[in-house]
């Protein structure tokens, strides 16, 4: 994963807390989380919360066909979303990342570019849950 620099509105940092980023690899599994919703996928890593791996985390393809991913990492409170699409010409998924809080407010969320590559299971370590 990687990130562009993240929009500053003028009373945020220009760069979300730490549980706000993404982390630099992932991967996409096709578990739905709960089987009640089995369109909401398995994410790696979750978020840990007091030391679960979260439920909230996930990942799903948008549903008008577009081959879009919807991704989010939360803890219910806080978290950040990327919404990727992808690039014909190379082979990667490129969006927005968004940092957001359950507070809503009139100031959208920070926001940066975001470019996912494609990588081998095996060459690229996934954080341990």
């Amino acid at each position: 994963m990687d990130l562009g620099r993240w929009t500053r509105l003028w009373f945020f940092p220009a760069t979300p807390a730490v549980y706000q980023i993404p982390p630099a690899a992932f991967q996409l599994d096709r578990t739905p989380v709960d089987h009640a919703d089995p369109d909401r996928l398995q994410i790696r890593p979750h978020r840990l919360v007091n030391g679960r791996a979260s439920r909230l985390d996930g990942w799903t393809l948008a549903p008008d066909g577009s081959n879009a991913v919807y991704i989010w990492w939360t803890d219910g409170f806080t978290g950040v979303s990327l919404h990727l699409k992808p690039e014909r010409a190379r082979k990667r998924l490129a969006g927005v990342a968004t940092a957001f809080t359950d507070a809503h407010g009139l100031l959208p969320f920070p926001s940066a570019r975001a470019v996912a590559v494609h990588a081998a299971c095996e060459s690229t370590p996934i954080q341990k849950e």
